[in-house]
């Protein structure tokens, strides 16, 4: 998932889930010690309640001096999934992040949400 390059032991995501309405909408917010800052160009990743990839997005910065690192979910995997979400970078490796996504299964309880070395189609 991403955190065994960055020397973490345990796994930051385990617990980090989210469960969609009856429309397929959801609204996620947590925050979590990740092992890093560095985020830049690493994906944000989606998973349904299978543990595939179904929506993803490439964090970037806006400017240099920016704690904030937002993206656009793209469907991946012939799922439908969009959104959006936002990181920011309090410190010694921990992050904010907040988003929404939609045209997710209604009612879809998720395995994860990750933060992942960006490869291919996220």
């Amino acid at each position: 998932i991403g955190t065994t390059d960055l020397g973490v032991t345990v796994d930051p995501w385990v617990d980090a889930r989210y469960t969609s309405d009856a429309d397929g909408k959801v609204v996620f917010s947590d925050m979590r010690v990740i092992g890093t800052t560095d985020l830049a160009g690493r994906a944000f990743v989606v998973h349904a309640a299978d543990g595939s990839r179904i929506g993803c997005g490439i964090l970037e910065r806006v400017t240099e001096e920016d704690a904030s690192l937002p993206t656009d979910l793209t469907a991946i995997n012939d799922q439908e999934t969009k959104g959006s979400m936002n990181a920011i970078v309090i410190d010694d490796g921990t992050i904010c992040y907040f988003g929404s996504a939609a045209d997710l299964e209604a009612n879809l309880k998720s395995s994860a949400l990750t933060t992942a070395t960006a490869t291919g189609d996220c």
